[in-house]
């Protein structure tokens, strides 16, 4: 998925990201990337999020074990990539 400064997904993968998280594209493209995890993580999840972004920083490559919004768990590779696109 590809998320603004503010959190909110501009795109999803349906192959993946959609599929992962349990949603169609329709219902994550717009909404605020953390509506992904389950409740007690998504304040933590956002922040993170605009903090990076603030910082134009790019993490390394990790593992983590993901609650997600219907208390599903999934272990995920994670990576980031900063996008500087026009608009």
């Amino acid at each position: 998925r590809l998320a603004d400064a503010d959190g909110v997904v501009v795109m999803a993968n349906d192959a993946y990201y959609c599929r992962l998280v349990g949603k169609p594209a329709g219902e994550v493209v717009g909404r605020p990337l953390a509506e992904a995890y389950a409740p007690a993580a998504r304040d933590a999840a956002l922040r993170a999020h605009r903090d990076r972004f603030a910082a134009r920083a790019t993490p390394p490559r990790s593992e983590a074990e993901v609650a997600l919004w219907d208390g599903r768990t999934r272990w995920v590779e994670l990576g980031e990539t900063l996008l500087d696109l026009p608009g």
